[in-house]
């Protein structure tokens, strides 16, 4: 019986810890569980974040395809707007003083705007320019920076152009033979 008592006491012991094991395997199960859900709920808001990013790339597409579009159409406008003044007068005597009080627009570009006066023309650059008429002709000192970079670009690229044709001739010809100054017809011996 002693035995018998015993081995009960070592039956209830192992039922004991099958319980604690059987406790924590449910515990574990209700984790696991948890964690299945919670990895699901993040799956789902990964895919909606990639929707979004979807989303928002294509709406920043749609933006710059729009930015271009009006770009093209305030240039249009600008266009316009200058254009149809050519051959108008306007008042610039508030900031160029007596003798500017009509004076015809010759051109307008985005540095400036040229004047016909009785002793020809004139450009009047755009810091000299009131702010009312700076308005009324679309002007802005960023587009003026944008094409003076333009000019000097377009410059640079005319000399680096003449400097290698310049370059190219010059291996043809022989020794000794002057630079292009001399080659030129102004500069040529009758």
């Amino acid at each position: 019986m002693a035995e018998q008592s015993e081995e009960l006491a070592g039956v209830r012991e192992a039922l004991a810890r099958a319980r604690g094991n059987l406790e924590k395997a449910r515990e574990r199960q209700k984790e696991w569980a948890e964690i299945t859900t919670l990895k699901a709920e993040l799956e789902r808001g990964a895919e909606e974040a990639k929707m979004m990013a979807d989303g928002i790339a294509e709406l920043k597409g749609e933006v710059a395809v729009f930015r271009r579009e009006l770009q093209t159409l305030q240039a249009a406008r600008r266009t316009k707007v200058r254009k149809d003044w050519v051959g108008q007068t306007i008042d610039l005597s508030a900031t160029q003083g007596e003798g500017y009080e009509e004076v015809r627009v010759f051109e307008v570009i985005p540095t400036g705007i040229k004047i016909l006066l009785p002793t020809g023309t004139e450009t009047v650059p755009l810091a000299g320019l009131p702010e009312d008429i700076r308005e009324l002709f679309l002007m802005s000192e960023a587009e003026a920076t944008a094409y003076r970079e333009q000019l000097e670009n377009s410059a640079k690229a005319r000399a680096d152009r003449y400097a290698l044709a310049w370059e190219k001739k010059r291996r043809r010809l022989p020794m000794g033979t002057p630079g292009p100054w001399r080659l030129s017809p102004c500069f040529a011996r009758n």
